[in-house]
């Protein structure tokens, strides 16, 4: 890979990350965006509130039953690192839950959030499909599907902390990266929903993909926001808004690759 296709991956990534602060600016700055971000906003953050008081309060139990503190400083020195794995574990399976729950229960409002915003930012009507099937049974599935998907590849790389002095970094850099893509999936689609018609989710990980670098950044964002306490509360709608602002940058409507009139002249998006 040359240099400047090494700073083009660079720049992509660097610019999806800061599509997470426009995201807060553009909401913080157009009012009539706020009815729609209050409910996913309370929601969220009653689902973040509960699960981080459970943690707080289960997980020294939990360490304890794997394994009380020893008294030998080389066990005392695994028992540490024992504890981060579980920590790292820990985060990922509440965030787990939280993607889940607020992909199920906040899901159709974050929808009209992306759409709205698409709809500002491009000052075109979107006509979204919807009806029971898609608004209730696809939604359910879609989020069942994506649960065990992403679970599926965390049982994957697990072994990863087996492997002696490099095997917990190695760990933590593949959960990283899985759970900034995970993200980026998890609040770009809201804005793939909002397509006048039914995109599977293999079509949407296609979409990803072809903007990976982007995605990237903007997830990784979106992964350092989650971890800050009180902030992850108004992670969710912040993020809506952002992932809008990028897939209206990468192409939306006729722009994309998996759109039905793909392939005519002048169709794709822009690179």
């Amino acid at each position: 890979m040359g240099v400047k296709s090494k700073a083009r991956l660079f720049t992509d990534a660097a610019a999806g990350f800061m599509f997470l602060p426009r995201g807060l600016g553009y909401l913080v700055s157009h009012r009539v965006l706020w009815p729609y971000a209050a409910l996913p906003l309370a929601i969220n953050g009653l689902i973040v509130t509960t699960l981080g008081l459970l943690a707080l309060l289960f997980f020294p139990e939990i360490r304890g039953l794997i394994w009380d503190r020893p008294d030998q400083w080389l066990l005392l020195v695994l028992w540490y690192g024992l504890t981060v794995v579980l920590f790292v574990a820990l985060i990922l399976l509440l965030f787990l839950i939280f993607i889940f729950l607020s992909g199920v229960i906040a899901g159709p409002f974050n929808s009209k959030l992306a759409r709205y915003t698409r709809e500002s930012l491009s000052g075109k009507t979107l006509n979204p499909a919807g009806g029971f099937y898609v608004d209730v049974l696809l939604t359910l599935y879609n989020e069942i599907k994506k649960l065990v998907y992403f679970t599926a590849l965390q049982v994957i790389i697990l072994p990863l902390n087996l492997v002696p002095g490099i095997g917990n970094a190695a760990y933590i850099i593949a959960g990283w990266y899985l759970t900034s893509m995970f993200l980026a999936y998890a609040f770009m689609e809201k804005s793939i929903e909002s397509e006048s018609w039914v995109i599977s989710m293999k079509q949407r990980r296609q979409y990803m993909r072809s903007r990976r670098w982007a995605m990237l950044g903007f997830g990784s964002a979106a992964s350092l926001v989650f971890l800050i306490p009180l902030a992850n509360i108004f992670l969710a709608p912040i993020a809506v808004v952002g992932a809008a602002m990028l897939y209206e940058k990468y192409g939306g409507q006729e722009g994309l690759p998996f759109h039905p009139d793909a392939g005519k002249a002048g169709t794709y998006p822009p690179a």
